[in-house]
């Protein structure tokens, strides 16, 4: 078993230009604890980053290790906690329920079996990519993205 250092270790500076997130959650104006204004949790495709208002990753945990992301909403705002299997968590006050709960389905949607598990697992993922564009969560192109993450092209095609 890896050390929770291993896991979910700061690494400073760590952004690769070339490498485009897939979601960003931002503390807003209101709600947000004033020493953690600038701060954001950027989901990569293998990755969750808090980043500080300097853009400096804080602390990372690998998409793999991630156990659990909670929305607790609270009067304007709501606190995401990404929690990983070790016990190391993030925390970031102050963000928009919406953007929370895009944020929580975002790495759900990462979470879930590839094209090579079993077809109903899938079809699932495909089926809740498709429910939460109808509730006007996830754009087209967000939904372009993730069916590629779980159909290869060449069955896309066919389609």
């Amino acid at each position: 078993m890896k050390k929770t250092s291993e896991i979910a270790a700061p690494i400073g500076d760590r952004h690769e230009p070339t490498e485009t997130p897939l979601f960003e959650a931002r503390t807003s104006a209101i709600g947000g604890d004033v020493d953690a204004a600038g701060n954001r949790l950027v989901v990569w495709p293998d990755r969750v980053e808090l980043r500080d208002r300097n853009d400096r990753a804080r602390v990372v945990i690998p998409m793999d290790v991630i156990d659990q992301v909670e929305v607790r909403k609270r009067m304007t705002s709501a606190t995401l906690t990404v929690t990983g299997t070790g016990g190391e968590s993030l925390v970031l006050k102050g963000v928009k329920p919406a953007s929370a709960a895009r944020f929580r389905d975002t790495v759900a949607g990462l979470k879930l079996p590839s094209s090579s598990a079993s077809g109903s697992a899938t079809s699932e993922a495909l089926r809740r990519i498709d429910e939460l564009a109808a509730m006007g969560l996830l754009t087209e192109r967000e939904v372009a993205e993730k069916r590629s993450l779980l159909v290869p092209r060449s069955v896309q095609r066919r389609a």
